[in-house]
């Protein structure tokens, strides 16, 4: 058998080869360092997560625990180590995303040519793969992967990082695969073979497929992709011990695959995923999928009009001509390549790889509210990727040593680059923001989506564009009418904007619509205590906890009312639980501080004012507070520092003048006592001003 080493030389080549494919995408993606976090999930990923934001042991036991949508403790745990380098800067994340992306990019050109490395020994593509053409071929692959147009929804969007990470382990596991499978081959029947290094690269292929579905769940299309490869370049079908040998290694792949793809699916239909997708058929699914395939493909080939949401139609058919026309193309191809196996069993594999990693996300099984996705793409388009990269070998061995044919192999080669980076970088433009996001959705759009309206909707409203995220909200409600987001997000606007009637009825209309949504019942509370009705808003705050106990800051409103009703001890008690899922909230502490004084608790409500300092030293009502406690304890110093602090932070803060100037006064310096007094009128109407005058003698 010949020697699977390489030359010394053709080894370095590969390596140059692989990390200039992986600058090149590193380069390519630097405009995405310019996103922000994007009103699509990446709220529940990163922005609100309190999860991630301490790495401690509760923090390990949430996310091998948690399930809610799907299992990736690794995903969690990136976050996590994103927090603990950026905090919450956008740009951070973004990088790490850029980074395994790049890597993914060199995993993908090494893999590339040892596959094809394997597939030259087994005689069925020498000609093609003679010379430079296994490294052409993995140059362009690697290229393909990484500065494909569309595969810039999973680098550029924070809350795909688990794509990233599941490609990354998923790669490593089949270069492990294939030294392990290369392994036991060459040593097949020499009593000098290895056979505990081999089988070490066996373990290292089964953690690192762990680690892959600890990432996402899709990594389960591994186990039928291993076999793919043990039919073709290893052939190890052909007697009845090797059929044994193969099923035995594979049965602790498919007992993980089982037991996530179990985990995934509960976790989805706790999400909520499942039961937006029930309306449709296991036909129509079928449809969708065969329909969502060839799409695919034809994105591959032309990487043009990329949109990041896809809706379902209002009717799915066969006698559609999008539904006919990517039937006949899977199947068609599938029968034409089995029949063809004989011939060329590279094509047949390629197409069984693309199809098995495209079925986790299919649709078959629910996935969602959209017929397809970018980023399903990521891994399977490896498939189509590889044929494109032997063509180009198979184009290059034909040229032979004619220059002007290579040259210009070169020179479409470049321009096919150029193109494509342009694109990539048009791409990731679109991802910058969630207005421009959810506007280019919006004007590329087959049909009009609700959510794209909505989610823009709540895009202006963070941005205090009141009025267009109330427009944005009102269309979705018209495109869909029982949508109870948009309801939220219109009723947040209304609030916002000082329209109290009108956000209430559309908090109560959501309410309606979904009596289990816990952000309703949170923000109507607001409404409630805003109005002085604290005993509906303590119910409403206290049916959004019941819904969902981990909205923190739903105790904390929920104690400012308990306080707010003279029930300093119940106020304490949410304010301990507020702390008690995120320890750092100087909001909290400050509350606390403000119930522990009216309860006589001077000492304890001293340490609550400094601890919410310390946490935030721009805080100016912690000062404020403070002060008062200081003064309420005599130490008249301590009190007008905190107090001119407190309006040096925030001029507009009349009542840190009043207290100051009562120190002042106490203190005998009655010059200062009448600056202060005199800077709280300066701040106040003519009227207000007045009543202070009287205060201040």
């Amino acid at each position: 058998m010949e020697s699977s080493r390489q030359p010394a030389a053709g080894r370095q080549a590969i390596y140059v080869v692989a990390i200039l494919v992986a600058v090149a995408t590193f380069l390519c993606y630097l405009p995405a360092l310019r996103g922000e976090f994007l009103i699509w999930d990446d709220p529940f990923y990163v922005v609100n997560n309190r999860h991630i934001r301490s790495v401690n042991l509760e923090f390990l036991t949430w996310t091998f625990t948690s399930a809610y949508g799907s299992w990736h403790p690794v995903t969690w745990i990136s976050y996590a180590l994103d927090y603990l380098l950026w905090g919450m800067s956008p740009l951070g994340y973004h990088l790490t995303s850029i980074i395994y992306h790049s890597l993914n990019s060199l995993l993908v050109v090494l893999l590339t040519v040892r596959l094809l490395e394997c597939a030259k020994r087994s005689n069925e593509l020498p000609s093609i793969l003679d010379g430079d053409g296994i490294l052409i071929a993995g140059g362009v692959v690697g290229v393909l992967f990484g500065l494909h147009p569309l595969h810039v929804e999973s680098v550029a969007w924070i809350s795909d990082r688990k794509d990233l990470l599941c490609a990354f382990f998923f790669l490593c596991s089949l270069l492990s695969y294939l030294k392990y499978i290369a392994g036991i081959q060459a040593d097949a029947g020499s009593p000098a073979g290895n056979t505990l290094l081999h089988y070490r690269q066996y373990i290292l292929c089964l953690s690192f497929f762990l680690l892959a579905l600890a990432s996402k769940g899709i990594a389960v299309a591994l186990t039928p992709v291993l076999l793919i490869l043990d039919y073709y370049p290893f052939s190890r079908f052909s007697c009845t011990k090797g059929i044994r040998a193969v099923l035995l290694e594979k049965i602790p792949f498919f007992l993980l695959s089982l037991l996530i793809t179990v985990i995934g699916f509960l976790g989805q239909k706790n999400l909520g995923a499942l039961a937006s997708y029930n309306f449709l058929t296991l036909p129509e699914r079928t449809l969708t999928a065969l329909r969502a395939a060839a799409f695919y493909l034809w994105k591959l080939a032309v990487p043009v009009h990329i949109i990041p949401f896809y809706p379902h139609p209002d009717k799915i058919t066969i006698f559609d001509h999008e539904y006919l026309l990517g039937s006949v193309t899977v199947v068609g191809l599938s029968i034409l390549l089995v029949c063809m196996r004989q011939q060329n069993k590279v094509l047949l594999c390629a197409w069984s790889y693309y199809l098995l990693t495209l079925l986790p996300v299919s649709g078959i099984v629910p996935v969602g509210i959209f017929s397809m996705a970018d980023r399903f793409t990521y891994l399977p388009s490896l498939g189509p990727f590889l044929l494109v990269g032997l063509a180009t070998a198979w184009l290059w061995s034909k040229a032979g040593s004619d220059v002007a044919v290579r040259r210009a192999i070169v020179a479409i080669g470049t321009l096919c680059f150029l193109m494509m980076s342009i694109l990539l970088i048009r791409q990731i433009k679109v991802w910058n923001n969630s207005v421009r996001l959810w506007s280019y959705v919006i004007e590329k759009g087959p049909y009009e989506i609700p959510l794209a309206y909505s989610n823009r909707g709540m895009a202006y409203l963070e941005q205090g564009e009141y009025e267009k995220a109330i427009a944005d909200c009102t269309k979705a409600l018209a495109i869909q009418p029982d949508y109870h987001l948009a309801y939220y997000n219109r009723g947040k606007a209304y609030l916002l904007g000082g329209s109290l009637s009108l956000a209430m009825a559309d908090l109560n209309r959501t309410i309606v619509i979904a009596p289990k949504y816990a952000e309703a019942y949170a923000l109507r509370g607001e409404i409630f205590s805003v109005q002085g009705d604290l005993a509906p808003a303590i119910s409403d705050y206290s049916t959004a906890i019941d819904l969902n106990p981990e909205m923190y800051e739903v105790y904390l409103n929920r104690g400012i009312a308990y306080k707010e009703s003279g029930d300093y001890v119940r106020a304490i008690e949410d304010y301990n639980r507020t702390l008690a899922l995120v320890p750092d909230s100087p909001e909290a502490f400050n509350s606390r501080g403000v119930a522990n004084r009216y309860l006589g608790r001077l000492e304890q409500a001293l340490a609550d004012y400094s601890r919410s300092i310390a946490l935030n030293p721009q805080f100016a009502l912690a000062y404020c507070n403070r002060g008062i406690v200081h003064k309420e304890m005599k130490n008249y110093e301590l009190a007008v520092a905190d107090f001119n602090r407190a309006t040096a932070l925030s001029p507009d803060l009349i009542k840190a003048y009043l207290e100051a100037g009562y120190c002042y006064r106490l203190l005998g310096r009655s010059d200062l006592a009448a600056q202060e007094f005199q800077a709280a009128c300066d701040r106040r109407s003519a009227e207000g001003c007045t009543a202070l005058s009287g205060l201040g003698k």
